[in-house]
């Protein structure tokens, strides 16, 4: 597994209290839409950060998830 497939991986896989935590959000719906969002934006975006953290970081800083309810 490369770092790209790692870090895909461990988007995928964070858990409802970590998104919720990140977020402030406690409606499953939207932790899933954020996760979902988040995901993608990974997949689109291989070699440009070296954890989810940082992954997070810009996609969560720059509002890029697509549910801008969620903002």
């Amino acid at each position: 597994m490369n770092s790209h497939e790692k870090i895909i991986r461990d988007a995928a896989s964070l858990s409802d209290g970590t998104l919720a935590t990140l977020t402030g959000r406690r409606s499953f719906a939207e932790l899933e839409q954020v996760q979902a969002d988040f995901v993608a934006f990974v997949e689109k975006h291989p070699g440009q950060c070296e954890t989810w953290m940082q992954a997070w970081d810009f996609f969560w800083g720059n509002g890029l998830t697509g549910n801008k309810n969620l903002r």
